[in-house]
């Protein structure tokens, strides 16, 4: 059984009669209009059959018939439907398995019927207890597999709570507990068990609906079992509320069943019962209509519309309008509203408060228009628990525009550097509004002007003659003139009317940072000069010079206002060689907002840092020339040395024993070598000291190139005479014996030796002879005795870190080997063939 709520019509089909022996199956259908029952005659009726479910689906408008069975068993699981004339089965791809005394409703919010439960059979054939959820559209069944469900059951019931949005269960029967006394609730989702209070006794086939006059569940009747008091069929009545429940108790009620099919007419405002079973032998078969009357409320409101006078836009007019409760039932107010331009406040009361029958309460409606255009026009509306839910009276009202002036009209900010950063210029408005004026959004500008609001108060009405203020501010991203308006953002003609402002941006200069990185840890000759400019402009181009030399082309700041070159420290930029220039970056920027700026920086560059090594002769005859030549080596990193374009000079200061100095100077060739012949050397030992200069007789570092010195030392031998002498790497000496004997050693070594400042230098020791007490010679061996001078002096500057004195012997075996040592610890040694013994 159903509620037609189209055609407000109780529909019941078929059921059963239960006789002593067998059950008769009806296939009848039937029809109550809240006064008689009337049998429809129809064609194409579904099985005779009972244990079934019907439910209205109010948004097709037709009946859902489905399940139940006969005395042969199961009914097949078609869907039939019933539209008030005709009878129709459903043949959908998907349906339930068949199925007795289970639960189904209708789901007005999600237009879907709900099945749950009831008793069917497994794939075997055999008697199983059920727990699916399943949901009818109209077109198909589909099956919700839900996190979370009730125990399978039979003989419980479904009711669609529409207040709540909620498909309540309660109670039923299963194999193992016997009857059941729990409550869940379904929202489309998913199952929850409900904690309810006061929860009724447990039972099965008992009857329930959904009252929504009430706004609750309504339960009846049913098979319950009280402990150790009573059990079987009740005819208890209870309300449930969403959290608990609460027995009712009535005048009259029907007598206690079960199975008994109850539906809420929501046109009466009524819950119907129609017949059940006594469930005692011998069984009764009730055919029996009852009726559960919920009284009902009604609202009167005290006009039927509501008219408002015209007034400024924004102003607020309020009218009032009395509700009573004219009804026989406590009036149930769940919300009051307006819409449009209109609102509302009130003293009725809200649920769960009610407005006592007879009793009455004030609304009062509010008017603030919002246009001068167009008419406002808005309802107002009350939902309650009267029939058909809401009452609602139409408003009306109309607003008026307001005026507005500004102090400066047009306005003109004239010519400012740009503001990268912010506003250019910025300038106060004074607005003043003749007439009553509502400024009800805010204010608008032309780019690149705003406007931003001082103390003009937005929605609310300024009287006649009342000013606020504005802020206009100039705010361009690229320089230029520029011109536009600014206006009131508003529905108010008078209001909106624009304003013309003007202003000039000139460009700023681009501001210009460097980063200059040497590729070795300074600026060195014939290396690289790395170069990063970075502008404030993001988009243009940067020259760079060195020296007065441009480099390269303009580079593309590409947007990132960055620009990178590498720039070559050689004859293209710096032809004099080492020295402190300035290096230029001019950057034009296109960016709209900068102008041309350029900044500069001083660089010192260094000469290259090579290597210079002797390849002179070691020992000459006294009458031939000496050749002092020196070899220089590429700088490290530098594949090629330009000598043609970069002279470079090798001065040679020639030191003999007395410390007398000869200087001879050398350029060095395209192949890196430099040699000089010397001639009229007195026999003797030599120490040459060779360096980098800039031009020949000049003690000026070369530009180019620098180098540690070179420390070398050669010997000249007499032409005839008692003699021994001798020259390899680092020493050269001659002797003579006689009454007093002659002669000289110069002894050149490369050590790591500490300088004033405490560290480890590169430093040459220089042992130089200064008296001979001894030369002899015995079996072709010759021996020298005598003293010697040792000077540690700095590699690259020639500062001398230290001088001593000490005693040194040489040997010279008859191999022409050479041994030389000192009482200091210092020794050395020649091969053979590197000296000769002439005594």
């Amino acid at each position: 059984m159903d509620y037609d709520s189209t055609r407000h019509r109780t529909v019941l089909f078929g059921g059963a009669f239960q006789g002593t022996t067998s059950n008769t199956f009806f296939s009848d259908t039937w029809e109550y209009d809240g006064t008689t029952w009337t049998q429809i005659p129809t064609a194409g009726t579904p099985p005779a059959g009972a244990l079934g479910q019907m439910v209205f689906d109010a948004a097709r408008g037709v009946s859902v018939l489905f399940g139940g069975g006969d005395n042969a068993g199961f009914l097949a699981p078609i869907t039939w439907e019933w539209n008030g004339t005709t009878w129709t089965p459903r043949f959908t791809t998907h349906r339930p398995p068949v199925r007795v005394w289970f639960g189904m409703t209708y789901d007005s919010t999600r237009h879907v019927v709900v099945l749950f439960g009831g008793d069917g059979v497994d794939a075997g054939g055999n008697h199983t207890l059920l727990n699916d959820t399943w949901e009818y559209d109209g077109n198909d069944w589909r099956q919700v597999l839900t996190a979370h469900s009730p125990s399978g059951r039979y003989g419980h019931a479904l009711a669609y709570d529409s207040g709540r949005g909620k498909t309540v269960l309660f109670a039923g029967h299963d194999d193992t507990t016997g009857r059941l006394d729990d409550t869940w609730e379904y929202n489309g989702t998913d199952w929850t068990q409900v904690a309810a209070t006061n929860s009724p006794a447990a039972r099965f086939w008992h009857s329930m609906a959904y009252v929504a006059a009430l706004g609750k569940v309504v339960v009846f009747g049913g098979d319950y079992f009280v402990p150790s008091v009573t059990l079987g069929p009740n005819n208890e009545t209870w309300l449930y509320d969403g959290t608990g429940w609460q027995q009712l108790s009535t005048v009259n009620k029907p007598s206690p069943r079960v199975m008994a099919p109850v539906v809420y007419d929501s046109a009466n405002s009524s819950l119907v019962l129609f017949g059940g079973s006594t469930e005692v032998n011998p069984i009764q078969n009730l055919a029996d209509t009852w009726a559960l009357v919920v009284p009902e409320s009604a609202a009167t409101l005290s006009v039927s519309s509501l008219q408002f006078p015209q007034e400024p836009v924004l102003s607020l007019t309020t009218n009032d309008v009395t509700l009573t409760n004219t009804g026989a039932a406590p009036l149930d107010l769940s919300s009051v509203a307006a819409t449009g331009d209109f609102g509302e406040v009130d003293n009725c009361p809200r649920t769960p408060a009610t407005l006592a029958t007879g009793s009455a309460c004030t609304i009062t409606v509010k008017f603030t228009p919002s246009s001068g255009d167009v008419p406002s026009a808005g309802t107002l509306t009350l939902t309650d628990n009267v029939p058909g839910g809401s009452q609602s009276i139409p408003l009306s009202g109309s607003g008026a525009w307001g005026q507005m002036q500004a102090s400066s009209e047009p306005l003109a900010f004239g010519a400012s550097d740009i503001n990268p950063s912010g506003a250019t210029a910025i300038a106060i408005e004074t607005l003043t509004f003749p007439g009553p004026a509502t400024i009800v959004t805010g204010f608008r500008a032309d780019i690149p002007f705003f406007v931003n609001n001082v103390d003009c108060p937005l929605s609310h009405q300024l009287s006649s003659g009342a000013s606020c203020h504005v802020q206009v501010g100039f705010d361009p991203t690229i320089a230029g003139n520029y011109s536009g308006q600014f206006a009131i953002l508003d529905n108010e003609p008078g209001l909106r009317h624009p304003i013309g402002v003007s202003g000039t941006a000139n460009p700023i200069p681009v501001a210009i940072t460097l980063n200059v990185t040497p590729t070795d840890p300074v600026p060195t000759f014939g290396r690289l000069l790395d170069v990063t400019a970075t502008s404030s402009s993001p988009f243009g181009t940067a020259t760079f010079s060195l020296n007065g030399h441009q480099v390269g082309a303009p580079v593309d700041l590409g947007g990132s206002g960055s620009a990178f070159v590498a720039i070559p420290l050689d004859d293209t930029t710096i032809p004099a060689g080492a020295g402190t220039y300035s290096l230029l970056v001019t950057v034009h920027p296109t960016d709209g907002v900068h102008s041309d700026s350029a900044v500069s920086q001083s660089v010192t560059v260094f000469p290259a840092a090579t290597q210079i090594s002797s390849t002179g002769t070691g020992l000459a005859v006294q009458g031939t020339a000496v050749t002092l030549a020196a070899t220089v080596s590429v700088p490290p990193l530098q594949s090629q040395f330009d000598y043609a374009a970069n002279p470079v000079w090798v001065r040679f200061d020639v030191i003999d024993g007395a410390g007398t100095t000869r200087t001879y100077y050398a350029r060095v060739s395209s192949a890196g070598s430099a040699s000089v012949a010397v001639t009229g050397l007195t026999p003797g030992a030599y120490s040459v000291r060779g360096r980098l200069v800039g031009t020949s007789g000049s003690l000026s570092p070369n530009p180019y190139l620098t180098s540690e010195d070179l420390r070398s030392a050669f010997a000249v031998e007499p032409v005839r005479g008692g003699f021994v002498a001798g020259a390899g790497p680092g020493i050269a000496f001659e002797f003579a014996p006689g009454g007093i004997a002659t002669g000289s050693l110069q002894w050149v070594e490369n050590v790591q030796a500490p300088g004033p400042d405490g560290q480890q230098h590169d430093a040459y020791r220089i042992i130089t002879s200064t008296s001979i007490g001894s030369v002899t010679s015995h079996s072709h061996i010759a021996t020298v005795n005598g003293s010697v001078s040792i000077v540690v002096v700095d590699a690259t500057t020639g500062v001398q870190f230290s001088a001593t004195a000490a005693a040194f012997q040489l040997t010279v075996a008859a191999d022409g080997s050479v041994l030389v040592t000192t009482n200091g610890g210092a020794s050395a040694s020649l091969p053979p063939g590197s000296a000769v013994n002439h005594l």
